[in-house]
């Protein structure tokens, strides 16, 4: 379980930046940004096709966690794929949502596409805030500001942050009561 949550959190932080430079085009260039990004990029791919450099540091760690694992060539390209596909699905969540703040064109799409990933990445790295509250909107705030007006990237990034948490509560509650029927289902027999 422990390595499942690691390995997703690998993919999902790989595969935002791997959007985030796809769809990145439209946006001024950020040299700095671009070369971290790049950097963090290659050590995750590296551990993403081969889990088992970081399952030792894991076995080391917590030493009673025996983990074995066995992944073909073929999953991980999968999973990326899915992912990517997981990202374009929320970037065009997140161009909906500016829709209802501003009249963003259809051009606007790849740009918000990448804004969105790269948000969500710089907030997910960033330990020191719990789920980036703050980052990501600082960076939704920063990137929007360069092709929308500065009052218009702040609404659009708070309430980005509300529909998150709201969908956040919304799947927790949902889990909840799936386990509470699962329970009692399994009471009655």
């Amino acid at each position: 379980m422990l390595f499942a949550l690691f390995y997703e959190s690998l993919l999902l932080v790989f595969t935002g930046i791997i959007t985030y430079f796809i769809f990145k085009q439209a946006l001024p260039s950020h040299a700095y940004l671009d070369i971290v990004m790049a950097i963090i990029d290659l050590i995750l791919f590296i551990f993403i096709l081969y889990p088992k450099l970081y399952l030792n540091l894991i076995k080391l760690i917590f030493k009673k966690v025996e983990i074995q694992f066995s992944l073909a060539w073929s999953i991980p390209i999968l999973l990326i794929l899915l992912y990517l596909i997981y990202w374009l699905i929320c970037g065009l969540g997140f161009y909906f949502l500016s829709l209802a703040v501003t009249d963003f064109s259809l051009n606007k799409l790849i740009v918000t596409i990448a804004i969105y990933a790269v948000a969500w990445v710089l907030g997910y790295l960033s330990l020191i805030t719990p789920a980036g509250l703050g980052v990501r909107e600082f960076s939704l705030v920063f990137f929007l500001s360069q092709i929308i007006p500065l009052p218009l990237a702040t609404i659009i990034a708070v309430l980005a942050r509300i529909v998150f948490v709201l969908g956040e509560l919304l799947s927790l509650g949902l889990s909840y009561l799936i386990r509470r029927i699962k329970n009692h289902q399994i009471e009655l027999e």
